[in-house]
């Protein structure tokens, strides 16, 4: 039979660089995975840069003339050109503060809370609409 660690191989070949299947398991015929499950993990990675102040984001997009209210075309070459040299993203460091505002904002959503708006077909009295998350970890940027 094909172990794990092959058919994640054979899976990771087809999807996009920046999706990844980071372990498959045998089970049984019948189990599916959506209803039969009791849990489950997500990872999410996002660029720091991100984080940015709005206010200095903003600062930065009219500095080179791009986001005027009103102006739906979108920023030309030679402001995009300005705003990847300005925003310099890959020298960004989100600052220590920021961060900590994100892991108490974050963690505000552990807990079981109704997410009846975000449940298919589901009414906010429905228990079926409740999920417990247990945490929310903000690791430090790499």
């Amino acid at each position: 039979g094909t172990t794990g660690d092959e058919i994640r191989e054979l899976i990771n070949d087809k999807l996009p660089g920046d999706i990844r299947v980071l372990d498959a398991v045998r089970t049984t015929r019948n189990f599916h995975a959506r209803t039969q499950r009791d849990r489950v993990r997500y990872q999410y990675m996002m660029p720091a840069f991100a984080l940015r102040d709005a206010k200095e984001m903003r600062d930065i997009f009219e500095e080179v003339g791009c986001g005027k209210e009103g102006d739906n075309a979108g920023p030309t070459p030679e402001q995009l050109a300005a705003l990847r040299s300005k925003l310099d993203v890959s020298n960004y460091r989100i600052p220590p503060d920021r961060l900590e505002d994100l892991r108490k904002v974050l963690n505000k959503y552990a807990g079981t809370r109704n997410y009846h708006n975000f449940t298919a077909r589901k009414s906010p009295d429905d228990p079926a609409s409740k999920r417990y998350i247990v945490s929310f970890d903000v690791l430090d940027p790499v």
